[in-house]
């Protein structure tokens, strides 16, 4: 996956940092699914029987498009959680929860409004 850096000048003459840097923009398809299936769906699915689920709340699933646009809120909050971080028994790296957070802020959470 290709990280880009691309600075916008303001009409103040500031050059800020552009907030969705990675091209092409991260998605569902390209970066979510398999980010959320790797660190989350283990619990956090509806495929998965309740004594299976590690105490987390039946109901509370992140495997589709439509469920992760309705706890989208939530997933980020508790995902770049420090501290009660997300999964509890250890997570993502500081780079791939760097990426989580540009594609909720760039993609999820514009959409679940």
């Amino acid at each position: 996956m290709a990280l880009g850096l691309l600075l916008v000048a303001c009409d103040d003459g500031e050059v800020e940092e552009d907030p969705c840097p990675t091209v092409p923009a991260l998605s569902w398809e390209n970066f979510g699914k398999g980010h959320l299936d790797k660190h989350c769906n283990g619990c956090h699915s509806s495929q998965i029987l309740p004594f299976q689920r590690n105490e987390a709340p039946v109901g509370v699933d992140f495997d589709t498009w439509p469920l992760t646009l309705q706890f989208a809120e939530r997933i980020h909050v508790r995902g770049m959680a420090t501290d009660f971080p997300m999964p509890p028994g250890g997570g993502p790296s500081a780079e791939e929860l760097a990426t989580f957070d540009e594609w909720m802020r760039c993609e999820v959470l514009p959409e679940a409004q």
